[in-house]
């Protein structure tokens, strides 16, 4: 059983002893919910050498899981940077039933609301193989159909200057994922942008994970430029590995066709060709 399956049925009994304890011992409600917090923390932290902080457990017996204020470090960073993720709440709702009657294949719907993600890029001759598919495979095969995830409100945090990029929504379910970023007034050469870029699609796992690829599509919906409405907008396929990002555009910026692949691992190469049509 892998790492990532034994903390998620650990965290699910652990946080199903703990609704039925603050039902059953109200009195207690405070140490318990304080005794649990600390309990997941370090578990979560054990697992996967990120420093986890919660700061309140609540919950229904019917099936409601709420941890709030959550909070995710990295140890290995500098001091005043270490914050990499944290979020308002972060709510599990299930179906006690199913649960209880032990049916493992039950949906678990995650809600995330307000959640802010520190991205720090950084920039080498010789980079290792894309990182998002070692644990995105690890969860998502262990609890594939299970898994209902949905982002409200994400802000992403780029770069040392902390660049901000908010109001971004996320949906997963069933291997498919649906992401809009809105972009507010942008200077792109000199000039005002606005527009909302969607990102759609499907994690295709192969039996070996070389063969693993995330498919889809990238497309800008309405744009305006310098105040003024584009009468086209830009769609953008593309295959994920984990070693290079393919690009084929069938319609770029009313006109531009833009092809080719980065690579990922090893020595960076980029190889795109830019047409008019």
């Amino acid at each position: 059983m892998s790492g990532t399956r034994k903390l998620f049925l650990r965290a699910v009994l652990l946080v199903a002893v703990f609704a039925l304890a603050l039902v059953l011992g109200g009195m207690k409600r405070d140490e318990i919910i304080r005794e649990g917090s600390h309990f997941l923390q370090g578990l979560a932290s054990r697992e996967s050498k990120i420093d986890v902080r919660i700061g309140k457990i609540s919950g229904k017996l019917s099936g409601v899981i709420r941890f709030d204020e959550v909070r995710l470090e990295d140890p290995n960073l500098p001091a005043g940077m270490r914050v990499i993720f944290r979020a308002r709440r972060v709510e599990f709702r299930y179906r006690l039933w199913e649960f209880l009657t032990k049916n493992f294949r039950a949906k678990v719907a995650v809600d995330v609301a307000d959640p802010e993600f520190y991205w720090r890029p950084s920039v080498r001759l010789r980079s290792d193989p894309f990182p998002f598919f070692n644990w995105l495979r690890d969860l998502v095969l262990t609890q594939r159909q299970r898994l209902s995830l949905r982002v409200d409100n994400l802000t992403v945090f780029a770069g040392l200057d902390r660049r901000a990029f908010g109001g971004i929504s996320l949906a997963y379910e069933d291997d498919h994922f649906d992401m809009r970023v809105p972009l507010r007034h942008l200077q792109f050469f000199g000039n005002d942008l606005s527009t909302e870029v969607r990102l759609g699609g499907r994690l295709e796992w192969g039996h070996l994970k070389d063969e693993d690829r995330v498919t889809g599509q990238l497309v800008t919906e309405g744009s305006v430029v310098n105040w003024q409405p584009l009468p086209f907008e830009s769609r953008v396929d593309y295959t994920l590995t984990r070693d290079a990002l393919s690009v084929d555009s069938s319609n770029s910026l009313g006109g531009l066709e833009l092809s080719g692949a980065l690579k990922l691992a090893g020595d960076a190469e980029a190889h795109l060709k830019l047409t008019a049509r």
